[in-house]
């Protein structure tokens, strides 16, 4: 990793030396104009500016350990309130010269997080309770994607490619189980097209990599905290329908002495099928992921099989300017005095992949939010029907309208600090209604809502997840890309 960000740093000084010393403005037959180097190759440069403006009611800003054996998540709480403002720039350049390619990529702030918070800059985090910086700069640039990439015939004879750096990256049309987009990964990714409907692909990733004194799992050995995935993808189009199916293999090489406190040494497995098309003017997408390999818990034999799964259904159907929606999803959960990891895992990044409250603003039905560094996100332990209606009224107006219904798949295995194992525990997660607007007020230039209320259920109070009651968020923002 550390020779990729090396390498970046040189192509950025490269392309703006580039860009300073030779650029033009190219004459070409459009609204806007390309930048270009000297000579063929061509210097593109883009932009986004991104602020929104935050409601939450109800949503613990701290956050608290309330069950055994997870990370720290967000609560539903009685009268949490917090409002702020936050942002987002992004920087890209690209160049291109034939079949040779690259991207440079900043985005304000680093480490996990990509906003800085209007009136607290100097903080890596979205979190208006920290200490603010009185008349000071916004946050930090870092890179969020370094690339090279080159496409040609001359290897196999056939269309082919590779791609080295860092890049994001996704799987399957609804990413159940893999989805790192919003920070993304350092990765090799070679790939071949034997027919034009056929699309063949083999990744290495290194989601992890150990650093002496510390690490992914907090070891401190040389190697405990590498996380390795290796990823083999065929995409095949038949009939006008797209099929696929993926195998990854996910591995961190050593034993972690502190396992007792998770699941530390994995090497766990995934295979993957989904398909995605449409006949007669109804859309559809179908995803299935089955867990395989295993978590080593409390000792290098004491190997925790994974078992778990998770599947997804959406149907669409367009009516002029209105559609109607329809999914249906489940993933599986902790079973009773299991002895394997039942639970679906997954790898996913700090999105919003349905709901705009369940799992992304407060916590699954595996006391887990997206992208927590936890592997049980979103759809673990959770079945969710959905029926979704979108409007575009006008050209320029695009309305989304959501209904939610969430329950727990297993219930029988949840422990809680204070009560030892729980009794009888509701699966009733609860309902969620979710709004989502955007209005193109010019060219490049969008206002936005988004808003949501959780009606929770049950089981967060039988759980301890969480009270009783309606976790609100509301989101406005404008977003300028260029």
């Amino acid at each position: 990793m550390k020779k990729f960000i090396g390498l970046a740093i040189g192509f950025i000084a490269l392309f703006g030396f580039a860009a300073s010393a030779f650029a033009i403005h190219a004459e070409i037959p459009s609204e806007t104009q390309a930048v270009v180097a000297k000579g063929t190759v061509q210097i593109t440069i883009s932009g986004d500016l991104r602020v929104r403006g935050w409601l939450k009611k109800n949503i613990a800003s701290a956050n608290e350990d309330t069950v055994v054996g997870t990370l720290k998540t967000n609560q539903i709480t009685d009268g949490q309130n917090e409002t702020y403002y936050d942002e987002r720039v992004r920087l890209a350049v690209d160049a291109s010269d034939g079949g040779v390619s690259g991207r440079i990529h900043l985005e304000s702030n680093g480490g996990n997080h990509d906003v800085y918070t209007w009136g607290a800059p100097g903080q890596e985090g979205s979190n208006p309770a920290t200490a603010s910086d009185f008349n000071a700069k916004p946050a930090n640039m870092n890179i969020l994607e370094a690339w090279i990439q080159y496409t040609g015939t001359g290897l196999f004879g056939v269309g082919s490619g590779i791609k080295v750096g860092h890049m994001p990256l996704a799987l399957g049309p609804d990413t159940l189980f893999f989805d790192h987009t919003k920070f993304g990964d350092d990765a090799i990714v070679g790939w071949v097209d034997p027919t034009p409907q056929t699309h063949i692909v083999a990744l290495t990733i290194k989601a992890a990599e150990s650093d002496p004194g510390g690490n992914f799992f907090g070891n401190g050995t040389s190697n405990a905290g590498d996380l390795d995935v290796y990823v083999g993808l065929v995409n095949q189009v038949l009939a006008g329908q797209n099929l696929q199916a993926y195998y990854v293999y996910a591995n961190s090489p050593e034993y972690y002495a502190n396992a007792g406190a998770g699941f530390p040494h994995l090497s766990v497995q995934d295979l993957g099928l989904n398909a995605s098309g449409s006949f007669s003017g109804l859309t559809y997408k179908a995803e299935y992921d089955q867990n395989l390999g295993n978590f080593t818990k409390d000792g290098p034999l004491n190997k925790v099989e994974t078992k778990g799964y998770a599947l997804q259904l959406n149907l669409g159907y367009k009516l002029g300017p209105a559609g109607i929606r329809v999914m249906g999803a489940y993933g599986s959960g902790p079973k009773a005095n299991q002895t394997d990891l039942n639970q679906f895992v997954n790898f996913l990044s700090a999105n919003q992949y349905n709901t705009v409250v369940y799992g992304y603003q407060v916590a699954n039905a595996m006391d887990d939010t997206n992208g927590n560094g936890d592997f049980f996100n979103q759809i673990s332990n959770t079945e969710m029907l959905n029926l979704g209606v979108d409007l575009n009224p006008t050209a320029d107006l695009k309305v989304a309208l959501d209904y939610y219904y969430l329950r727990a798949s297993k219930t029988e295995n949840f422990t809680n600090v204070n009560n030892g194992v729980l009794g009888d525990v509701s699966h009733d997660i609860g309902s969620e209604f979710d709004v989502q607007a955007d209005y193109a007020v010019a060219k490049n230039l969008d206002y936005f809502v988004k808003a949501g209320a959780l009606v929770a259920g049950s089981f967060y109070s039988d759980t301890g997840f969480g009270q009783k009651k309606t976790a609100v968020v509301a989101m406005h923002g404008l977003e300028l890309a260029f």
